[in-house]
């Protein structure tokens, strides 16, 4: 829809049933109108098979203010033997943002371990304003040792971004800068420091 609520013209699906399975998109809106969408993208043998999530990445598509397609679907997350999901978009003044998701142990890796060392871990990567990434995909979550998952993010009114996620049987929150530079360690925002 445009400004007054008129429909635009009619726009191509932004996935196809190509054998995978496209889940719980989130959307962020840049500075210019433009507009970023991630999603859970699960490669599957045909669309009407179950799909595993530990084949799970998250994607990601950029438009225009109109709904154009601006780039062919990219995969954010740099690791691929894990599951990748639950992707969640957030984007600064600048038209920088951020996509930030949860990594999940795939059976891959000795005793299951996950790509923090530990079982599932949160992770992000920085893009500029033109869809290009800004360094690499880093860890969130301080400690390794936990079950972090769940993740959800908001950015503060003076730029900072704040992650929050589940860890066991608690929730823990970090603060960032808006390069990515860590402003705090984990802090427990509720429960106790005990995992099991």
């Amino acid at each position: 829809f445009d400004a007054h609520g008129n429909p635009l013209p009619e726009l191509a699906p932004l996935t196809s049933c190509d054998g995978s399975s496209n889940r719980n998109p989130e959307i962020a809106v840049l500075p210019n109108g433009n507009f970023v969408v991630v999603w859970d993208h699960v490669p599957c043998v045909d669309c009407s098979t179950s799909c595993n999530d530990c084949d799970a990445d998250v994607a990601m598509v950029m438009f225009s203010h109109e709904g154009v397609p601006l780039t062919e679907m990219t995969i954010v997350n740099s690791t691929l033997l894990e599951g990748q999901t639950g992707g969640n978009v957030l984007a600064w003044p600048d038209g920088h943002f951020i996509v930030v998701w949860n990594s999940y142990p795939d059976g891959s890796t000795p005793d299951n371990e996950g790509q923090d060392g530990f079982g599932s871990g949160v992770y992000g990567q920085l893009f500029d304003a033109n869809g290009d990434r800004i360094g690499s995909e880093f860890q969130m979550n301080q400690q390794g040792y936990g079950q972090e998952s769940h993740s959800n993010s908001i950015l503060r009114d003076d730029g900072n971004l704040v992650v929050a996620w589940r860890d066991c049987w608690r929730s823990d929150f970090r603060v960032f800068d808006s390069d990515g530079t860590p402003e705090t360690d984990d802090v427990i925002l509720n429960g106790s420091d005990s995992r099991w």
